[in-house]
């Protein structure tokens, strides 16, 4: 299921984003009290911080409760 970059992470104050919702990245699992900066993590060839800044979409499977994030979407 593709979904937008703000539909799954809220941004904060300081600049991080946190999950809207608990989310599992390479098996690391992550909910609203994360706050995530810069490349924080990787999603295949792709850094934590090019999806922050350029927003893209993010590919997901819904799993009890849990959004699974297996890739991005390079053109919204």
């Amino acid at each position: 299921m593709r979904l937008p970059f703000y539909e799954v992470f809220q941004k904060n104050e300081d600049g991080s984003v946190s999950p809207l919702i608990t989310i599992q990245v390479g098996g690391m699992t992550m909910d609203n009290r994360c706050r995530l900066k810069g490349n924080a993590f990787q999603i295949g060839d792709i850094s934590f911080g090019e999806l922050f800044e350029n927003e893209w979409d993010l590919d997901v499977e819904l799993r009890d409760d849990v959004c699974v994030i297996r890739g991005a979407f390079r053109e919204p």
